[in-house]
């Protein structure tokens, strides 16, 4: 018995020599394709909690590797480095950057972020969100987690998800949005069976940049839609108005378009009112669409991408407004409707588009072989519409030449207005265009316009050739910036005042 004992013991220490023995001597078998092979537990590392006082909070994040072999990771990183908002630990090691992480074959590692937000701090500091990408570098492959924290103490109405839906609905009732803290817009809001009103002074702030929907198209994010049966009310002050714009408030962001997706009113919605707002930074300032109703004024509609306004077949009233800096058209009629433009400024800089388009058809085919139809109505007074153009009015007449009633179902004036047009009026398009205007003028030449349009300053110039030019008009007596008009008003949404 003693000897089976000791023959037991002998064994024992032998197989646990040898397996210590290949163990030190195995070396692992990397994985050096160029494949992102990683998979993680969530796609995005979202801290949902509002802060209302200096806070911190930390989320956990499993990272896989499925493969036969091992994984080794350059680096494992935060986008922003030292600016970044977020710290790391990836498997015991903190820091901003990680370097040389394996993760074994079928085996898995932890990575914990953390971030800590102060809601006192400005804006440019500590913004509304708070974002940044969690980087994994792997043989020159880069995987990317998303990283979202919030960074200020407001009203997050569509939650926190990016590329998510949510419905704002009160049973045909009113919701007031007034909050004296700003409103913030993530993804993508409906309003549905409510009249949603927004009193003098709130900020609404969107989010945007691309998402991804469930059948996997890319989109711009950040929208506010408004359905048949819901209603918006934005009703601003001279001294308050309503703003609508990007939720990054850094000044270099200011004039940048593109970085939310607009405001959209669809189909059928009646009795939208816009007032004393500003619409700037979207890819289009207001969409309206067929047989919907807006009417917009005492407003500015700056630093939009497409338009600043985009109609179709719908029904829009402009007054005093400015609309600029766009950087495809300013204003897109299409597809007929009714529009009416009185003491607004249009003004395009940038790029060969022309600041206003009127059409009354849409293709239907890539070729336009089919051809539908709509009459167009557009009135436009005391208007400037201007640019760096020779043609800053684009007509789309799918009546053209003489195809349909041309007469019907094209329909234009314009009544004390200052435009640039050249090609337009020629004997083969439209050489009498004249014949629908009173008292216009064709371009300012070399005499001054507007103060400094660089600066998107478009007051009248001392010496401008629009001051007096205009016809009083009932129900208007103040500028966009509330002065009052005198008895030969201004072209333009401004009077000139001596500075």
């Amino acid at each position: 018995m003693k000897l089976q004992k000791k023959i037991k013991i002998f064994s024992f220490i032998v197989i646990t020599v040898l397996t210590v023995g290949f163990s030190a001597c195995y070396k692992p078998v990397y994985y050096n394709g160029k494949e992102p092979v990683l998979s993680f537990s969530v796609d995005t590392i979202l801290f949902d909690t509002v802060f209302s006082t200096v806070g911190s909070a930390t989320k956990t994040l499993k990272v896989y590797n499925s493969l036969d072999k091992t994984v080794l990771l350059k680096s494992v990183y935060l986008a922003k480095g030292q600016n970044s908002k977020f710290r790391l630990n990836v498997d015991g090691i903190a820091g901003k950057e990680i370097d040389m992480v394996e993760i074994a074959p079928h085996d898995s590692i932890y990575v914990f972020a953390e971030v800590t937000i102060d809601p006192s701090q400005p804006l440019s500091a500590s913004p509304f969100v708070v974002e940044d990408d969690l980087v994994f570098d792997m043989n020159g492959v880069e995987q990317r987690v998303k990283m979202h924290a919030w960074g200020q103490d407001a009203n997050y109405l569509t939650g926190k998800s990016k590329g998510k839906v949510f419905i704002t609905t009160c049973d045909m009732g009113t919701m007031v949005w007034d909050d004296p803290k700003p409103y913030v817009i993530y993804g993508t809001l409906l309003i549905d069976s409510c009249t949603v009103r927004i009193p003098e002074g709130t900020r609404i702030h969107v989010h945007g940049g691309f998402a991804k929907s469930e059948s996997g198209v890319e989109y711009n994010d950040g929208q506010i839609y408004v359905l048949e049966h819901g209603k918006l009310q934005v009703e601003g002050s001279f001294e308050k108005p309503v703003i609508f714009a990007t939720d990054r408030l850094e000044h270099k962001y200011d004039d940048i378009s593109g970085l939310w997706s607009g405001i959209y009113i669809l189909a059928g919605s009646k009795g939208n009112k816009i007032q004393h707002a500003v619409l700037k930074n979207a890819n289009i300032g207001v969409y309206v669409d067929s047989l919907a109703e807006l009417n917009i004024s005492y407003s500015k509609i700056l630093h939009n991408i497409t338009a600043g306004i985009y109609a179709r077949h719908a029904k829009v009233e402009a007054t005093n407004c400015l609309i600029t800096d766009s950087g495809a058209y300013g204003v897109i009629l299409s597809y007929g409707g009714e529009y009416t433009f009185k003491f607004c400024t249009i003004a395009k800089y940038s790029g060969e588009s022309s600041a206003v388009v009127l059409g009354n058809h849409h293709c239907l085919d890539v070729f336009c072989q089919t051809d539908l139809i709509h009459p167009v109505k557009a009135e436009f007074y005391n208007t400037i519409i201007h640019g760096s153009n020779e043609d800053e009015i684009l007509f789309d007449n799918g009546c053209w030449p003489d195809y349909c009633n041309n007469a019907e179902n094209f329909q234009y004036s314009f009544t004390n207005c200052l435009f640039v047009v050249k090609d337009l009026i020629g004997p083969k398009y439209y050489p009498d265009f004249f014949d629908y205007t009173q008292d216009c003028l064709n371009g300012a030449g070399e005499n001054p316009l507007f103060i400094d349009p660089d600066k998107y300053d478009l007051r009248p110039d001392s010496l401008s050739i629009v001051r007096d030019k205009g016809i009083p008009l009932m129900g208007i007596e103040y500028d966009l910036k509330g002065n009052l008009r005198d008895g030969d008003p201004d072209l333009g949404c401004f009077e000139y005042r001596q500075e």
